[in-house]
């Protein structure tokens, strides 16, 4: 799968998402009040589940396939160990996967609950989600709705790239607004189009 030196990849899919976005580091707390109320009601969650399944839904999977197309990959799903340090442990983590040759990366989705919230419980639980990727692997998190992931993990983002030599970025919902949009705007061009 990862071959060759890493690669950093993020400015061709920051541009295929509309730039560079600074605004996260400089959340204000209107901005993270708004994502509040926008979040999904909370319920008990176990955050160790709630990172097996972290592959793009069908919606995200096609908000980003045809970028990704245009620059040469292909995305599809893979199933990684859930448990890295367990061989007889046959559960699996399911994530998203964009490749070309020579170059892959990883697309994950995850809940926003847990990364709205810096509690120690979510916090270990991301920490030991690192394991399941190689080393040099490029990782892109996404999670609905989320304009920045709270403190805590942007440090924890630090030591998969100085630790782990995990190279991960958080990508904030309105960039994946944006490229939706931008598909949409296609899509009708494309239909406009045919119908001439």
């Amino acid at each position: 799968m990862m071959q060759g030196p890493p690669v950093k990849f993020g400015l061709e899919l920051l541009t295929a998402l509309g730039g560079v976005d600074v605004a996260p580091k400089a959340a204000s707390k209107l901005i993270r009040a708004g994502a509040n109320a926008v979040a999904p009601a909370r319920e008990e969650q176990d955050p160790i589940k709630a990172l097996l399944e972290i592959a793009l839904d069908d919606a995200l999977a096609e908000v980003f396939r045809a970028s990704l197309k245009d620059l040469g990959f292909e995305l599809y799903e893979q199933h990684l160990p859930a448990n890295p340090f367990n061989p007889s442990d046959s559960s699996e983590r399911t994530v998203s996967i964009a490749a070309r040759p020579r170059l892959d990366f990883f697309l994950i989705c995850v809940p926003y609950w847990l990364l709205n919230d810096d509690q120690q419980n979510n916090l270990a639980a991301f920490d030991f989600l690192s394991y399941a990727f190689p080393k040099n692997s490029i990782v892109h998190i996404i999670s609905r709705g989320l304009l920045a992931m709270d403190y805590g993990f942007e440090g924890l983002i630090k030591s998969w790239r100085v630790v782990k030599i995990i190279d991960a970025d958080f990508i904030p919902w309105s960039r994946i607004v944006k490229l939706q949009r931008a598909r949409d705007a296609r899509a009708r061009t494309t239909l406009e189009a045919d119908r001439k």
